[in-house]
C-alpha cells in the first residue's frame, strides 16, 4: 500500500512540473526523461511478475488427492475495470432474453453461473436459463447450444442448482460423446459398472482420451483463479489423473497396453 501511495505522489509530481508554467524548459525536459525511466521500470517488474504467475496448473507430481466439491474461486474477471465491463455487459443479455433468443439464454446462464452486478450467482436461476436455451424440454432430445447441454450435464453430475442425477447426465453426456466431461463420466460410470458392464479396460481408455482433451490447451494458475469454467476444467483434469493411477495399479501390462492402443485408434480416427 506504501509502495502505491508512492508510485501515486511521483506521477503527480512529474505532472505538476510538467504543466507548471514557470518552470525551466530545460527542468521539464529532464522531468519527462524520468518519467519515462520509472514507467518502464514498473512496467517492466509488472510484466514479469505476470509471465511469471501465469504457469501452467497444476503441477500433477505434487498432487496426491483432491476433495469431491472444490469451492469457485470468486470470479475477478482481470481486475476492477473487467469486471465492471462484465457487469456493464450483462444488462444486454438481460433486455435480449426477454426476445426468446437461444443464444440470450446461454448468456443468462452463464451470467448466474458466474454471478455479476445484475445477476448474482445463482445456480438455481442458472440451470433454469440454460434449461430454457435448449427449448425447455429433456436435454438429451434438444437441439440448442451446446454449452448449455454441457453445463446442464455437468450441474446433473455435481449437484449444482438441481439434485445430483448421475442418470439424467448420462442421458445428455451420451449425446455429445467428444466432450471430456462426459469421457469421464463415462469413465467412473464403466470403472463402477453403473449402468454398463464393469470394464476397466475401456475406463481406462476414457481417462487417455479425456486427458489428451485437457492436456491440449493446459489452463494457467490465474486462469483458473478468475474464470469459474477454467477452475471446473481443472478440477476435472484432477480427477482424470487420479483415477488413472488408480487403474494403473490395478491393471495388467495387457490390459493397459490393450486400452492405449484403443485410445490411439480413437484419436487417430476423430481428430
Amino acid at each position: 500500500m506504501v509502495v502505491r501511495l508512492f508510485k501515486w505522489a511521483i506521477f503527480f509530481l512529474i505532472v505538476g512540473v510538467l504543466v507548471a508554467p514557470d518552470v525551466p524548459a530545460s527542468t521539464k525536459l529532464l522531468t519527462l526523461v524520468f518519467g519515462f525511466f520509472l514507467a518502464g521500470v514498473w512496467l517492466k517488474r509488472g510484466f514479469v511478475r505476470w509471465t511469471k504467475s501465469d504457469v501452467k496448473a497444476p503441477a500433477w507430481d505434487e498432487i496426491q488427492s483432491v476433495s469431491p466439491v472444490v469451492p469457485e474461486p470468486p470470479f475477478k474477471g482481470a481486475g476492477p475495470i473487467a469486471r465492471a465491463i462484465t457487469d456493464w455487459f450483462a444488462k444486454w443479455p438481460l433486455s435480449q432474453a426477454k426476445k426468446g433468443d437461444q443464444d440470450s439464454f446461454n448468456a443468462m446462464g452463464e451470467l448466474y453461473d458466474i454471478g455479476t452486478k445484475h445477476t448474482p450467482k445463482n445456480p438455481v436461476e442458472a440451470m433454469r436459463w440454460y434449461k430454457a436455451a435448449v427449448g425447455g424440454g429433456d436435454p438429451a432430445k434438444a437441439d440448442g447450444p451446446h454449452y448449455s447441454k454441457l453445463r446442464i450435464a455437468e450441474m446433473y453430475e455435481d449437484g449444482e442448482g438441481v439434485a445430483r442425477d448421475l442418470d439424467q447426465a448420462r442421458r445428455i453426456y451420451r449425446t455429445m460423446p467428444n466432450y471430456p466431461s462426459g469421457m469421464l463420466h463415462f469413465a467412473i460410470a464403466h470403472l463402477e459398472g453403473r449402468g454398463v458392464p464393469q470394464d476397466l479396460v475401456e475406463a481406462y481408455r476414457l481417462l487417455l482420451t479425456a486427458d489428451r482433451f485437457y492436456s491440449m490447451h493446459p489452463k494457467s494458475i490465474k486462469q483458473i483463479a478468475t474464470d469459474i469454467q477454467k477452475h471446473r476444467e481443472n478440477r476435472r483434469h484432477i480427477r482424470v489423473r487420479e483415477l488413472m493411477e488408480i487403474l494403473e495399479a490395478h491393471m495388467s501390462p495387457t490390459q493397459l497396453l490393450e486400452a492405449k492402443e484403443a485410445a490411439r485408434e480413437y484419436w487417430n480416427a476423430h481428430r
